[in-house]
Order: structure tokens, then sequence, then C-alpha cells
């Protein structure tokens, strides 16, 4: 079994009744740690619901009113809200990329990823508005929103060439990032709830 190389810069941090924050210290492997990579939190906590990991981190003396994920990124501190066992997709690719991770070189291309690269695929041919909202909400960026318009431009014109190959290849590579995957995949799920409960106040509001 093979070192784990992975960058650990990710922590799972809540803000106690007090206003305190705290670093939440997380046993793997038989090592306690205050950093890690992000796969590992995320296969942690999508094991419970959100009130269930709640409890279980107040029975470990960690009562607190706000929880988070922090990390570092070009000097400046940044946040991500806690995955629950809501998000399969997450919990699946997370468990993944931790089986793969110690036996071998991290694995960034996945069943998880390809279908997302044909979601987004879909998504920009066939839904402006989750397109337009994953790009205002910067789940998504130009480099990105680039290769995937121009790799469905050479589809549509039939031209299945290098080129098409090659943009394929660029935009999964992009999506094999691991916070990038994670970030558009609940970017999805996010705009769906938003829909949602939008739809559901507006049934109501004529039922009532």
């Amino acid at each position: 079994m093979k070192k784990d190389n992975r960058a650990n810069r990710y922590s799972l941090k809540i803000i106690d009744k007090n206003g305190l924050g705290r670093t939440v210290l997380i046993d793997y492997n038989g090592k306690i740690r205050e950093k890690m990579p992000l796969s590992i939190i995320d296969m942690m906590t999508t094991k419970y619901e959100k009130e269930e990991f709640k409890k279980l981190l107040m029975s470990m003396g960690y009562d607190y009113d706000l929880i988070f994920i922090e990390y570092r990124s070009k000097g400046q501190r940044k946040f991500l809200d806690v995955a629950y066992n809501d998000k399969d997709i997450i919990a699946k690719e997370s468990a993944f990329r931790e089986e793969k991770a110690l036996s071998k070189k991290e694995v960034k291309k996945s069943e998880n990823v390809m279908l997302l690269f044909y979601q987004l695929i879909d998504i920009q041919r066939h839904n402006k508005k989750l397109w337009t909202y994953l790009q205002n909400k910067k789940y998504i960026w130009s480099d990105l929103t680039i290769l995937i318009a121009n790799y469905n431009y050479l589809v549509d014109k039939n031209n299945y060439s290098y080129d098409t190959l090659e943009y394929q290849n660029d935009i999964i590579k992009l999506l094999g990032n691991y916070l990038v995957f994670r970030k558009i995949t609940l970017g999805i799920d996010e705009y769906f709830e938003k829909f949602h409960d939008i739809l559901s106040e507006k049934v109501y509001k004529k039922l009532k």
C-alpha cells in the first residue's frame, strides 16, 4: 500500500455557541488529523443525516451552531458547505477516491466524472437558466465554458475529429479535480432545490 501523497489542506470547522471557532479532529487510518483531503471529510460526513451527524459531534464534545469546511487557496481563506447522506453522488465519488488513493496513483477519472461531463454538455445545449446559474455562482468558469461550447459546436457540425477528442479530454481533466467535481455537482443540486422551493411556494399560494 503506497503512501497517500495528496495535499492535506481541508479542515472541518465549527463555531460554538460562544462564537468561538474550533477544528474537529478526525481519526483516519490511525492518525489524528486537523487537515486532510476533501474527499476524506466527505466520505465521513455523507454517512450521516445532518442532525445525526450533529448529535455524533456533540457526543464528542463539539457543541456548535455552525459547521463548515475551511481551506486556503492563493492565500485566501475559503469555505464549503458540509455534504450529508442526501448527496448520493458525493458519497459515491468520495468513497471511490479514498478506495483508490492508498492503493495507487490518485484516480481522477471515474464513472461519476464521465456522467458529469455528459450532464454539462446537455445543460449547455438545453438548459440555459441552469447554465447561467452555474456561471453566476462561479461553479463553472470561462475556461471550462469555452471548452464545452467548442466541443458542442464541433459535434453539431458532425466534426468528430482529433480536436473534438482533445476538447473532451481537457474537460474531463478539469472535472476530475475533486473540488471542481464537488462544486459543480452540488451547484446543480442547489439550483433544482431552489427551483423546487419556488415552485412549491407558488403552488401553496394558489391553493391557499
